[in-house]
């Protein structure tokens, strides 16, 4: 009967250190995807302030952009006045020539 008893000890020595490998393999995995997973998770912020930094310099070039067309559209409204007054500069011109031509023989 002892043993009977001396195996039963061992094989619940042997069942408990079976267990207690388990458990650290099971520990050393679970910090090992805790660990990738925080990796991961930072990879993500990162990966995302880049993006977010990446958009707002776009969208303000984007802006700049606009800005800058409107300014020159503004300006561009201009050009009729500024073409009928060449217009006229070169009428004039033209009929000075004209003037000068009758005046002074060649």
């Amino acid at each position: 009967m002892l043993e009977v008893l001396n195996d039963a000890e061992r094989s619940a020595l042997g069942a408990a250190d079976a267990v207690n490998s388990l458990l650290d393999a099971l520990r050393a995995h679970l910090k090992e995807v805790t660990s990738n997973t925080v990796a991961h998770v930072e990879l993500e912020r990162d990966a995302s302030k880049q993006l977010q930094g990446a958009a707002m310099e776009a969208a303000n070039r984007g802006m700049r952009f606009i800005n800058a067309c409107m300014r020159m559209n503004e300006e561009m409204q201009q050009l009729p006045q500024l073409t009928a007054q060449v217009k006229e500069l070169g009428r004039k011109v033209d009929e000075f020539e004209s003037q000068l031509n009758r005046l002074v023989p060649r």
